[in-house]
């Protein structure tokens, strides 16, 4: 983050403006963080309903009447 370190140095330095440059430049990092952290959750979520439709699946009974074991349909 070349940017950020020059930003700060400049703020160190007394420039008023430096500052109103800084915050885009962290709004658009946290916003990066953000999009990840969501992902890892939805990509969570989504393996969760996965999951529990697979236990589901395997827990129900047959969907066809007329058969009487699992294994011969």
């Amino acid at each position: 983050m070349p940017d950020v370190n020059r930003i700060l140095s400049e703020i160190e330095h007394g420039d008023p403006s430096a500052a109103d440059q800084l915050l885009p430049l962290v709004d658009n990092e946290l916003r990066k963080l953000l999009d990840k952290q969501m992902m890892k959750i939805v990509f969570a979520t989504d393996l969760q309903i996965v999951q529990g439709l697979e236990t589901r699946q395997s827990d129900a009974p047959t969907l066809r009447p007329w058969c009487k074991t699992k294994l011969s349909c």
